[in-house]
């Protein structure tokens, strides 16, 4: 039976049934057949419980005498159980599992494996693996798969359908992989993959057959980048330049600037130039943390693309950066370049003719029909626009492809530079400006608020000049009524709140609802130094610079990932002063705990990057899906070596020789 067939022929499968599985994403043959075991029930040597030794793996086979569910002090949720055998009795302890006890009932008989350790002064296995006893006793000295399930689905049953389907159309799995790479890479087969997945007799080749369906998901990926990368590179650009052509109007500029590049920004500046010695257009992608100095690389790229003869486009994600990128590329620019103009939702403009560097957010969207052909198209923050408005304002009906720097301050490990921005080139800021300190950061409890506000209130009265600046940031703008965000402070109803806290301070409130003249205006006042305290949302993660910006508090820091909570500390302490940021946070679970304190050591952005990466995913990373890294089954994107494997292997195949 062809293995595209419907999930309804396969023999024990009915329409109800059907529907239940549709939830796995299970709708023909080849989908049940890559829906792979999460671990397996080792029962080829189970033991009598009397037998079973502290700090040793085993499985053993027992009645359940009772199962019961308790609450520790501190609210943990235990499930314990008692199994026994003909040899003895033990305890199963489960934490945060409650619905075990209508799972298993005292009477049944289950398989258990795990880990046996001390509980309470007796011998028990810790968070066992379990499955009930099937009529035909199918968990004795075997290897069981336990699938991932759904309601109504066992794995049990998932295995009984997985069985009738292979008998009947497992000799219809054709190889999916180039002869030459499976030969190359050592790879198995993928109808061997598949059935030492769903039925091992050992586990001398599950890893192996894991590893083979990673490397196939890798592998199909990097064909992807690798063909974007082709695609863009036979394109042809608007201009290109002549080798030396503008170098000593390029250097005047550099010289002229009250600041001298870092290392990392010239080196970034000569990228950027040999791109534009190309005839095929430039695609960069520019990271640096932030305050490294990303602006003055995009208006060294506009200056010489103005003097090439074409205007430079520069998209921000909001007004409020896209106002701040039009004040730092004036003032770097206003003596070079004839006409800067931004355009924004509270700034529109009717004609370009003049507009040699434009500046805007996503409204230049909608007057990209009256934009003159750009020779460079800059995008900030890329990850925040949509694949398809990116290519709106790039790829234009009877437009030549300009060349396209992009910008951001999420740190990309080079996991994710060589798969998600893998048809891109990276240039690398990696070190800050001369005399930025490390901001001091803390995880704080929840308890320790009224303290921190008191220290605020201590740090601003006690300063004569310049007056330290604070920002808190809240996960929300108003409550919700969910209960899952219960907990959850919103920026509004604090916002009251604290205007009592400090009402010898002036207290402001910012949020992405706000309009955008007032926006604009509480931005400014607070740039300027008139507003002590500003109270808003994450919509401060880029573009906010305050020269006296020296505390930053952020609320709820848990809900938050540690490159966006990387950027919103880079908010304060911008001008060499010492800057602060307290990371308030009710949770107790350990991983998350772990995660925050990570800020407490680490101020390198990659680094955190990389961890947000291990514990979180690449969506939590960048806040969107990108390039289906997101939909990644098999493989682990922190898999560098998988990576550089499988980037090899697309190559080889890339290459018509």
């Amino acid at each position: 039976m062809d293995i595209s067939a419907s999930i309804t022929s396969v023999t024990g499968v009915g329409e109800k049934s059907a529907e239940k599985l549709e939830r796995l994403g299970i709708l023909t043959i080849e989908d049940l057949f890559y829906h792979i075991p999460s671990r397996y029930l080792d029962f080829r040597n189970a033991v009598p419980i009397k037998q079973a030794t502290v700090d040793e793996t085993v499985s053993i086979t027992g009645e359940i005498w009772e199962i019961s569910n308790a609450f520790t002090r501190r609210g943990k949720k235990i499930t314990t159980a008692v199994i026994s055998d003909e040899s003895g009795t033990m305890e199963l302890i489960w934490f945060n599992q409650t619905y075990l006890t209508k799972a298993i009932q005292p009477g049944d008989v289950i398989h258990a494996a795990g880990n046996v350790g001390w509980w309470a002064k007796k011998k028990a296995i810790i968070a066992p693996m379990w499955q009930k006893e099937s009529p035909e006793g199918d968990g004795l000295n075997t290897i069981l798969p336990i699938y991932p399930e759904t309601e109504g689905v066992t794995s049990a049953w998932l295995r009984k359908i997985t069985k009738n389907a292979w008998d009947s159309s497992s000799n219809q799995i054709n190889e999916t992989m180039p002869e030459r790479i499976i030969d190359k890479y050592d790879l198995l087969s993928l109808p061997r993959t598949l059935e030492t997945l769903h039925f091992p007799k050992d586990f001398s080749n599950v890893k192996k057959a894991h590893y083979r369906l990673s490397f196939e998901e890798m592998f199909h990926l990097q064909q992807e980048a690798l063909r974007r990368r082709a695609e863009w590179d036979q394109q042809e650009s608007v201009f290109f330049l002549q080798k030396d052509q503008f170098n000593k109007e390029v250097d005047q500029l550099i010289e002229s600037l009250p600041f001298t590049l870092t290392s990392a920004q010239t080196h970034v500046v000569e990228d950027v130039y040999a791109d534009f010695l190309r005839k095929s257009p430039m695609n960069r992608l520019v990271q640096g943390d932030v305050g490294s100095g990303k602006t003055v690389v995009a208006a060294i790229a506009a200056y010489i693309t103005y003097l090439a003869g074409y205007p430079t486009f520069l998209m921000a994600p909001t007004e409020v950066l896209a106002q701040q990128h039009y004040q730092t590329i004036s003032s770097i620019l206003k003596e070079k370049v004839s006409h800067i103009a931004l355009v924004s939702g509270s700034k529109k403009t009717d004609s370009f003719e003049l507009g040699d560097i434009i500046i805007g957010t996503h409204a230049l969207f909608h007057q990209r029909e009256k934009l003159p052909e750009a020779g460079l198209v800059i995008i900030d923050e890329q990850h925040k626009f949509g694949v398809e408005q990116r290519a709106q304002l790039v790829f234009r009906e009877g437009h030549r492809t300009p060349h396209i720097m992009t910008m951001t301050a999420t740190p990309i490990p080079r996991s994710l530079a060589l798969t998600v921005y893998g048809d891109q080139d990276l240039s690398l800021i990696d070190e800050l400006p001369p005399g930025r300190k490390p901001v001091k950061t803390w995880v704080v409890e929840d308890h320790k608020h009224e303290k921190a506000y008191q220290w605020i209130h201590d740090q601003v009265l006690s300063t004569q000049k310049n007056k330290p600046q604070t920002l808190i940031v809240y996960p929300l703008i108003d409550d919700s009524e969910h209960e899952s965000m219960a907990d959850v402070k919103a920026a509004t109803t604090e916002f009251e709140y604290l205007q009592h806290v400090f009402s010898d301070l002036r207290v402001e409130l910012l949020h992405g609802r706000l309009k955008p003249t007032e926006k604009n205006t509480i931005v400014e006042q607070f740039r300027s130094g008139e507003i002590d305290i500003l109270i808003s949302t994450s919509v401060v993660e880029v573009g906010i610079d305050a020269p006296n910006a020296t505390i930053i508090i952020v609320e709820n820091a848990e809900r938050f990932g540690l490159a966006t909570l990387h950027q919103l500390r880079g908010r304060v302490g911008r001008r060499g002063q010492q800057g602060y940021c307290f990371l308030f946070s009710g949770t107790d679970d350990e991983l998350t705990l772990q995660r925050l304190k990570a800020m407490e050591t680490h101020h390198n952005g990659l680094k955190l990057a990389e961890i947000d990466l291990e514990l979180r995913g690449p969506g939590q990373v960048f806040g969107t899906q990108q390039h289906g890294v997101g939909e990644l089954r098999f493989a682990k994107i922190t898999d560098l070596d998988l990576i550089q494997k499988t980037r090899d292997a697309a190559k080889i195949t890339s290459d018509p020789n």
